[in-house]
């Protein structure tokens, strides 16, 4: 089986390249997808997936089923560019082989048993779709996620920033901008006490909202219930959309994709550290078995990202090679799942007791 599924992704090879180039060179804002929703949702069409349209109300979003037995693997698909039309993210890449593993699997799951979940989301950061999946039922029954991410280095196992938005809002109408002066020093000396950051998106003379970044949500809770202390009865506090939890990668899937890696010549793989990035998966890791590897597409591990010199390296032969690779080990992991359900029972048992 594991040859005929090596067999099968060389001769789509060409194909999942082609996505890549594609997306690149078309880039579309956040939300504005049009053009790679029609083009990625018609290639998942060619392959027999069902796709069904306007996901989550969204017009350029799309869920993809192919199969309909146990387990349920799934896989997120970004494809927006930023505001200033740039793949600085990489999601042109990142969209390949989120495509590529989801068509390859085709040829497992045809065969043995399983279903495919491609889950097309638009928008970045904490405005993405990805950061609304969390409370949707559509997670209900997927037994685990890859949310594939290139990179400038390759990591599996890692914990990331959490997040926390907050309006307070005065109830005395005679309140000014200086009054806040004194509360948003407090909460200076607060997120510094915690080693958080703060930054403020909004303030006028009756309220302030205010994003709260830290190495978890436990800490982002303590500040907030340290706030409320610290705020008398002259003002109300409010959490402003859900709080984005940090990643939690689950062990077991990172220790089997890190052996398929290698096995498929992506040989330097960092394990047990911290990235300091917002993960908008990271509520979904707290809702099912979840792991967002990045995935190293540059020889130059200096190149910053996201940045334009980012979205170039795309392009490249090196890039387009570990693409293919990572398709390959992804592939292969979840053909190794689905052929010994122990694999799956160690998963759960490591989501459950993390």
């Amino acid at each position: 089986m594991k040859n005929s599924l090596i067999s099968f992704i060389s001769t789509i090879q060409d194909e999942i390249l082609s996505i890549n180039k594609f997306l690149y060179e078309n880039p579309e804002r956040p939300f504005e997808e049009y053009i790679a929703f029609n083009y990625i949702t018609k290639i998942l069409r060619k392959y027999n997936f069902t796709v069904d349209n306007n996901f989550l109300d969204t017009p350029t979003a799309f869920c993809a089923h192919y199969g309909t037995t146990y387990p349920k693997i799934a896989l997120l698909c970004k494809y927006s560019s930023s505001n200033s039309l740039q793949h600085i993210y990489g999601n042109n890449s990142n969209a390949a082989i989120a495509i590529g593993t989801a068509i390859a699997l085709t040829n497992v799951v045809s065969k043995l048993n399983g279903e495919i979940v491609l889950l097309g989301c638009p928008g970045f950061e904490d405005a993405s779709l990805e950061y609304r999946l969390s409370n949707n039922s559509i997670l209900e029954d997927i037994d685990f996620l890859f949310v594939p991410q290139v990179y400038n280095d390759t990591i599996l196992d890692y914990t990331s920033l959490a997040s926390m938005s907050l309006r307070i809002i005065s109830k005395s109408i005679n309140h000014t901008i200086d009054a806040w002066n004194s509360i948003l020093n407090k909460l200076d000396v607060l997120c510094d006490t915690y080693s958080s950051n703060l930054s403020i998106s909004t303030i006028n003379n009756l309220c302030v909202e205010f994003q709260i970044k830290s190495i978890n949500i436990a800490l982002l809770s303590k500040i907030k219930d340290s706030l409320i202390k610290l705020l008398n009865k002259d003002y109300d506090i409010f959490i402003l959309d859900t709080p984005l939890h940090e990643l939690t990668s689950n062990k077991t899937l990172c220790r089997l994709l890190a052996h398929n890696l290698k096995e498929c010549g992506i040989i330097h793989i960092s394990n047990n550290v911290y990235v300091n990035q917002l993960i908008c998966s990271g509520n979904i890791s707290e809702t099912i078995p979840t792991i967002a590897p990045f995935i190293s597409i540059s020889e130059d591990n200096s190149v910053k990202f996201p940045s334009a010199n980012f979205s170039k390296i795309t392009q490249t032969n090196f890039s387009n090679k570990s693409i293919i690779n990572s398709i390959l080990a992804l592939s292969i992991t979840s053909l190794d799942i689905i052929q010994k359900e122990n694999l799956l029972m160690e998963i759960k048992k490591d989501f459950y007791n993390k």
